[in-house]
């Protein structure tokens, strides 16, 4: 008998995000984001109340979008027994839809206020980790 798994909702991610024209420019692979503690989050966080929380991006599909690559990467860190999630897809482009624009500074800036404790910074490397508040 198979394992039932937590449901993190990410199959209703396509839906949410409803086809719209979103958009990106080119991410910067320079700058590496990660997270100190994913197994914090196994079986607490949904797609839905991930992106309520980062509501006030200025597009709704912004915050699925982002909720969603952030779930994937924590799940990916779990399935691998890894201590670390890289979140760097989150950080590291400026957002395009429909004439607006969510930049990298306010993706970080948003992001970091409404769940995020930096652990530290490395500008010589460009690498931060992070600890999301659960």
């Amino acid at each position: 008998m198979k394992e039932q798994r937590w449901n993190y909702e990410l199959e209703n991610m396509e839906e949410l995000l409803g086809g719209h024209n979103l958009g990106w420019t080119t991410p910067n692979k320079n700058v590496k984001v990660i997270l100190v503690n994913p197994e914090d989050c196994k079986e607490r966080i949904t797609l839905s109340m991930i992106a309520k929380s980062w509501e006030g991006t200025g597009h709704k599909q912004w915050e699925v979008l982002l909720a969603g690559w952030f779930i994937q990467a924590v799940l990916e860190a779990l399935d691998q027994n890894k201590k670390e999630a890289d979140i760097s897809l989150l950080f590291n482009r400026d957002f395009l839809a429909e004439g607006k624009y969510f930049s990298k500074k306010e993706v970080w800036e948003h992001l970091v206020r409404k769940n995020f404790d930096v652990v530290s910074k490395d500008y010589i490397k460009n690498e931060f980790k992070l600890k999301f508040r659960v």
